[in-house]
């Protein structure tokens, strides 16, 4: 695909992506630092527009157009309804996956009742499902985001708040929000191993997570010495590719 630097291009591209179905599911493995007997298979859920020439394009370059445009969400909604069709197809996938939702999903009152009715429709146990949201999405939608957490979780679905640090981080607001695990934003994983600063704030959020009954993510682990301070520090699980690269959702 050619470099489409107009944002009205992209929202071309990606419309006509749609009606050619050539966007696809990708998940990329969560490894937790200290595996227990109970523990199942974990991924987050990514997606990726198809080429026509068999390339892959990342959703770094067509998902801020999209956001701009108010696409987000069908983007989630496409994600959740293929997702849920695959769970129901696939019973000896027992894995648990994790999708992100955009902050305009958050502040559409339709979501809610989508999810629901998606649920309603499928059968799989809905404690394999759960939901990330960055933190700064969920401050700017906090009394939708409360009312859709709290639903869902009724359901047995989990929460993760994700890029946790990067946005308008408060202790008011992890009250709030009843996430049940902090993903560390990957700015503060990536050369923790050689940052002091890095460090101490990955510790001091790992902590606060904990004793708030949460489980902590490192995101984008890049190297075997980063790896090596985060099983150091405790961090629950880690992701990044130098655990896992994203691979396509097996639909076979």
């Amino acid at each position: 695909l050619r470099r489409i630097g107009d944002e009205m291009q992209w929202v071309n591209v990606v419309s006509q992506a749609f009606e050619a179905h050539r966007f696809r599911l990708y998940r990329q493995a969560k490894l937790p630092l200290l595996p227990r007997a109970t523990d199942t298979q974990q991924y987050e859920i990514l997606l990726r527009l198809s080429e026509e020439d068999g390339g892959v394009v990342s959703p770094s370059e067509f998902l801020p157009a999209a956001e701009r445009y108010g696409l987000a969400p069908s983007f989630d909604r496409w994600v959740v309804r293929n997702l849920f069709a695959y769970l129901d197809t696939h019973p000896d996938d027992t894995a648990s996956y994790a999708v992100n939702l955009s902050g305009r999903s958050l502040g559409d009152p339709g979501t809610l009742p989508f999810i629901l009715d998606e649920l309603a429709r499928h059968d799989f146990a809905a404690a394999r499902i759960s939901f990330e949201i960055t933190e700064t999405a969920a401050i700017d939608n906090l009394d939708e985001c409360e009312r859709l957490i709290l639903t869902l979780q009724a359901r047995g679905i989990h929460f993760a708040l994700d890029d946790f640090g990067k946005g308008h981080s408060s202790f008011g607001y992890l009250k709030r929000l009843p996430a049940d695990t902090l993903k560390i934003d990957g700015d503060f994983v990536r050369g923790l191993d050689r940052d002091r600063e890095k460090l101490a704030i990955v510790k001091a959020m790992h902590t606060l997570a904990h004793e708030l009954g949460k489980a902590t993510v490192a995101e984008q682990v890049e190297t075997e010495a980063e790896l090596a301070c985060l099983r150091k520090i405790g961090v629950d699980y880690v992701q990044g590719y130098f655990i896992s690269p994203p691979e396509p959702l097996p639909l076979d």
